[in-house]
């Protein structure tokens, strides 16, 4: 899954305004929707993380959870 799918799943489970998140960050409002075709950069992927209070491992953190319950 992409990182952009995966930050706005976050931001969607979280209950937060992804206007807002825009408007902070200065990423695109169209980037932080699945409806288009515009992925995020390396910096945006920073901005946003640095703002949401994650690391991008984070984002995978429950898949790698899941992975290590089966071992």
């Amino acid at each position: 899954m992409k990182m952009k799918k995966k930050i706005i799943e976050y931001i969607s489970e979280n209950g937060i305004d992804s206007q807002k998140v825009s408007s902070d960050t200065g990423v695109p409002f169209g980037k932080l929707s699945d409806d288009s075709n515009s992925d995020i950069n390396a910096q945006e992927l920073c901005e946003l993380c640095m703002y949401l209070g994650i690391r991008p491992e984070d984002l995978y953190r429950k898949r790698l959870v899941k992975l290590n319950d089966g071992e």
